[in-house]
């Protein structure tokens, strides 16, 4: 029922206040004076203490490739259950983009540069590091649920909202160098089915498209459109692990 996805909405409870990290480096100290721009140190302190804990260590990697991928994933994670999916995506991109014109510099100094997907090394704290990590574009109103499936896929696969065709198109046109997977909340509704079948036409069409909890119109919608992607339809009262647990099958 679309009253037990409201009830399982809120913030992830955080009370310890003791500091997991140092400013100490220079990737460290970047992070951290781009997020103080955007909000208070208690509050930074607390978003990078989660993510810490997210990806098993105790301070922000000094290399820059293990830095990206701390900004690109758990930070990124953290930044949406303080302050939104737009603008933790919006910091997490800022400070990836830095990291990444830096790379070059520290390799000069001797430091390890950033290497390409295919050549990042395993790592002992995240394991293997996938090359070209799935994408995963969620349309929902439901911040709730959007943070969750991004926690349960945390490593598995990069979960991005979308809130218009135009976030759907440059999604799709990844789908040469990635799988992409895109659901569509229908119970918290940003973008029609129907249209998104149609934006689907003109691109390269996505592994599957979940449709969460569309009812039998919105199934003759996207029927009659095709868009040639493989339509998931899974019913309104579908919990968010259960989603979490389909995508994950489709990325096995």
């Amino acid at each position: 029922m679309l009253s037990a996805r409201a009830a399982m909405l809120g913030e992830m409870p955080w009370t310890r206040s003791s500091s997991l990290l140092q400013p100490a480096r220079r990737s460290d100290e970047f992070v951290r004076e781009t997020l103080t721009r955007a909000t208070d140190a208690e509050r930074v302190e607390a978003i990078l203490r989660m993510a810490c804990e997210m990806a098993g260590r105790d301070a922000i990697p000094e290399d820059p490739a293990m830095a990206r991928w701390f900004v690109d994933e758990p930070l990124r994670v953290s930044l949406a259950h303080s302050l939104g999916p737009v603008m933790a995506n919006a910091l997490a991109d800022e400070i990836s983009r830095a990291l990444e014109v830096t790379a070059t510099p520290l390799a000069q100094t001797g430091k390890v540069a950033s290497p390409t997907e295919e050549e990042t090394q395993e790592h002992p704290a995240i394991g293997p590091r996938v090359p070209k990590t799935p994408l995963i574009l969620v349309a929902t109103h439901d911040r709730g649920s959007l943070q969750r499936l991004a926690m349960q896929l945390l490593g598995r696969a990069k979960v991005q909202p979308v809130r218009t065709l135009d976030g759907v198109a440059e999604g799709l046109r990844m789908t040469g160098e990635r799988r992409v997977v895109i659901v569509l909340d229908a119970c918290y509704p940003v973008l029609d089915p129907a249209a998104v079948a149609v934006e689907m036409g003109g691109h390269g069409a996505p592994l599957a498209v979940v449709l969460w909890g569309g009812g039998a119109r919105a199934r003759e919608r996207v029927s009659a459109v095709g868009g040639g992607a493989t339509w998931l339809h899974t019913p309104p009262e579908m919990a968010d692990g259960a989603v979490g647990d389909l995508i994950g099958s489709l990325l096995a």
